[in-house]
């Protein structure tokens, strides 16, 4: 790289209108984007631009700490609940803009044409290794609060249907439960986690939360769950609709015909004279 477009690139990365164009840009871009404050906005584009601009200048590429940088930033959007796609949408749109504004002073300066072209390449090459950071810590952070949602919900359900008494509003709420709505309680006989997601995302439909307790895939389905599909060694109870006050003893009998019945749908009710005996 030449000394003259070294220092059009660093003009360019201390320009504050260029910084303004790309932020307006990537808002324009990106509705998801543009609801975040404009100065978070500002952060991460400056950041990313300076990153690449030291990796064209660099035989080596984007530093290590570049790409940590890069994969902060994607779990920060995580965070914030910004879909990947439009993420993705605004930072491809910053990086256009800023591609044809670097072409356009290198040309008015009277850089050559193949010098620009082979520093556009580079820096299209560098950019987009930053990119795939981001989306590396997007995914990270996304499957590090899927699990932190999971764990607490299930720790929830353990409260409510073990201890015997239900968490707080609030707590009921930030797991998708409302004191005021009877539940049907579910148990399972599976304990695999894995095949325990795969009926999860089953009874998903249905509503409600679902978790492994006592080692059972265990839930609270906000709507009867009687159509849900089954395998064939699957065995599922369930109990009429009940408040969450009453849901610990109405676990308790599931459980019990859990061990009683065989594999299927049953329906609590159905079970109650070999539950007494």
């Amino acid at each position: 790289m030449t000394s003259l477009l070294r220092r059009i690139l660093d003009d360019l990365a201390a320009d504050e209108t260029v910084l303004d164009e790309l932020v307006k840009v990537a808002r324009s871009e990106s509705p998801e984007v543009a609801r975040l404050p404009e100065a978070e906005n500002r952060r991460h584009i400056q950041v990313l631009l300076s990153a690449a601009l030291r990796a064209t200048a660099s035989p080596d590429g984007p530093a290590r700490e570049d790409y940590t940088t890069a994969e902060a930033l994607g779990a920060d959007r995580a965070a914030q609940g910004v879909p990947l796609t439009d993420l993705l949408r605004g930072v491809q749109a910053g990086r256009t803009h800023a591609a044809r504004v670097a072409v356009e002073r290198a040309r008015a300066a009277g850089v050559p044409d193949d010098v620009i072209l082979e520093t556009v390449l580079d820096a299209d090459r560098y950019t987009g290794a930053l990119e795939h950071h981001i989306v590396k810590g997007y995914h990270a952070a996304e499957l590090q609060l899927s699990r932190t949602v999971r764990d607490a919900r299930t720790q929830l359900l353990r409260t409510l249907l073990l201890a015997g008494h239900p968490p707080a509003p609030e707590e009921l709420r930030r797991a998708g439960l409302h004191p005021d709505v009877r539940y049907f309680c579910v148990v399972s006989d599976i304990s695999d986690p894995a095949r325990a997601r795969v009926l999860e995302q089953a009874l998903l439909e249905f509503g409600g939360v679902y978790g492994l307790v006592e080692g059972r895939l265990t839930g609270l389905a906000a709507r009867s769950p009687a159509g849900v599909p089954l395998a064939d060694d699957v065995l599922l109870v369930v109990a009429p609709a009940a408040p969450l006050t009453v849901l610990q003893e109405v676990h308790r009998l599931c459980t019990a015909a859990a061990r009683l019945a065989g594999s299927g749908y049953h329906d609590l009710t159905a079970l109650a004279g070999e539950i007494a005996l």
